[in-house]
């Protein structure tokens, strides 16, 4: 099976790497862009339990995380 896997840090807590983006777009006259949120995507392709793998590759106290199946 293959999978996407999407992260993101979990709202409340701070995204540094955003906020620099956000800043940086602000300072070339994206004047409109007012927030920047930055994660990571997996594709993985196993047929090993999905669920079991992600727990050892994201950090559940900081990131909400989504899997999708592909076909």
């Amino acid at each position: 099976m293959k999978y996407k896997i999407t992260t993101m840090l979990r709202s409340g807590i701070k995204d540094n790497a955003g906020t620099a983006v956000t800043n940086t777009l602000n300072r070339i006259n994206f004047d409109t862009v007012t927030a920047v949120r930055i994660g990571k995507v997996f594709y993985i392709d196993t047929t090993d339990d999905i669920n079991d793998m992600i727990k050892s590759i994201i950090n559940p106290v900081m990131e909400d995380y989504t899997i999708e199946e592909l076909t």
